[in-house]
């Protein structure tokens, strides 16, 4: 997680554009109907780095909002998979 972190950060900071990749992959990933729960807190980890390091700019609400986002997906992921093996363990 950490590392993906990294090199969001990275992107963010080297590229002209990575700004807006960044921007762009957070879209995405909250759009996506079968988003794996690994990957929401991978990319809502990134955003909160890329927010601590001052590299938000004036796009820090919007990280923090993409970042809950991605979180409460995530948890969502995991209630529904504990749901399933609870009811698998009953029957």
């Amino acid at each position: 997680m950490a590392r993906g972190a990294r090199e969001w950060l990275e992107v963010v900071i080297t590229l002209p554009d990575g700004p807006s990749v960044f921007q762009r992959e957070l879209v995405a990933a909250e759009a996506a109907e079968a988003l794996e729960a690994g990957r929401a807190i991978s990319l809502a980890y990134a955003a909160l780095t890329i927010i601590d390091t001052g590299h938000a700019g004036s796009f820090e609400p919007w990280y923090r909002e993409r970042a809950m986002s991605l979180l409460r997906h995530a948890a969502d992921v995991f209630e529904a998979t504990n749901e399933r093996q609870s009811a698998g363990a009953m029957n």
